[in-house]
């Protein structure tokens, strides 16, 4: 996906954040992606992708 991006004025932050928005706007979408609803998942979730974004950032 970097390579994909590399000629774009975009990051792959920010692709992500669309794509998860389109996801959630699709009519049959039943989840509710509110934090507060499942804070368990939430906290370990955001631990996830702290590490992930750690790793990637060398």
């Amino acid at each position: 996906m970097p390579l994909a991006l590399k000629r774009l004025p975009l990051s792959l932050p920010i692709v992500y954040i669309g794509l998860g928005a389109a996801i959630f706007s699709l009519p049959g979408m039943g989840l509710e992606p509110s934090p507060l609803a499942h804070p368990e998942f939430t906290e370990r979730f955001t631990e996830f992708v702290v590490i992930i974004a750690l790793m990637g950032r060398g």
